[in-house]
């Protein structure tokens, strides 16, 4: 034995063979590796809201001229505009619009 003994403590052969057939799956170097650290959960990313296009053009500006000074050439930023409900899929104005011209319609037109 490494350790000179000429026996092996059966109490200490068992609680081995548990851990082995617990952690079978994973090679030893990396039970070492993740023993160092605790797996942490990355938060998701949130979007920034913005009350006008041109706020979070401002901002999309701002934060590519910061980007290349510090030597970055291609940032990639992008002002995405959505409405925040999914139950339209369009601008609520024009199909607003569209639907009561629809119904003037329907009921005999502008007089």
């Amino acid at each position: 034995m490494p350790n000179g003994e000429l026996y092996v403590d059966r109490a200490l052969q068992r609680q081995a063979e548990v851990y082995a057939e617990q952690y079978h799956s994973v090679p030893s170097f990396m039970r070492d590796m993740m023993g160092m650290v605790e797996p942490k959960a990355i938060p998701a990313p949130k979007p920034a809201i913005f009350d006008t296009r041109d706020e979070a053009e401002n901002l999309c500006a701002k934060l590519a001229k910061q980007a290349a000074a510090v030597g970055v050439a291609n940032w990639g930023g992008a002002v995405v505009e959505s409405l925040c409900t999914p139950f339209t899929s369009g601008d609520p104005g024009t199909e607003f619009a569209a639907e009561v011209a629809e119904w003037v319609e329907q009921h005999g037109g502008a007089e």
